[in-house]
C-alpha cells in the first residue's frame, strides 16, 4: 500500500522540481544591480574620473604628476553626455589644519566619442581650471599629497 501512495504523489513531486528548475534558471534581480554598479573611467596625466551610479568622483594631479592635492565630486553625472554643465564640490588639499578646504564648483565640457573636455569653475576663488582632456577607458588615480 506504501508504494501506492508514492506513486500518487510522484506528479506533485515531479511539478515541484520543474516549478524549481525553471524559477532557478531565470536571471535574478541582482544582475541589473551589478551592472550599474560598474565604474566608468575617463584619465589623462592630469586628471582621473570615474563615473559609478550617479557620481563621478575626481583627482587633480599635482604639479610633479606623483600624487593628487585636489579632487571633486560630481552628483547627477549620469548626465555626462554631449555638453554639459553640473554642480559639484572642489576640495584642495592644504598643509595647515583642517587638512582640506571644499568649495561648490561647476563642471562644464562635453563629450565626444572617446574623449572629454573638461573644465572646472570655483567662484569662491575666481578661479577656472582646465579645459583638460580625458580619454573612456584610462584610468588614472594618485595616492594623497602629503604636506610636511
Amino acid at each position: 500500500m506504501s508504494e501506492t501512495r508514492d506513486l500518487r504523489s510522484a506528479p506533485l513531486v515531479f511539478a515541484v522540481f520543474c516549478v524549481v528548475a525553471i524559477t532557478s534558471t531565470c536571471s535574478s534581480p541582482a544582475a541589473p544591480a551589478a551592472a550599474q554598479a560598474q565604474t566608468q573611467q575617463w584619465g589623462s596625466d592630469e586628471v582621473g574620473l570615474a563615473v559609478s551610479n550617479d557620481t563621478a568622483r575626481l583627482q587633480f594631479a599635482a604639479s610633479g604628476g606623483n600624487c593628487y592635492g585636489s579632487s571633486g565630486e560630481i552628483q547627477n553625472a549620469g548626465k555626462l553626455t554631449g555638453t554639459f554643465t553640473l554642480a559639484g564640490s572642489y576640495t584642495q588639499l592644504i598643509g595647515a589644519t583642517p587638512g582640506s578646504r571644499q568649495y561648490a564648483a561647476e563642471y562644464s565640457g562635453s563629450i565626444n566619442g572617446d574623449r572629454m573636455t573638461l573644465s572646472v569653475r570655483i567662484a569662491d576663488l575666481s578661479q577656472t581650471i582646465g579645459p583638460f582632456v580625458l580619454v573612456a577607458g584610462v584610468e588614472k588615480s594618485w595616492p594623497p599629497c602629503r604636506f610636511p
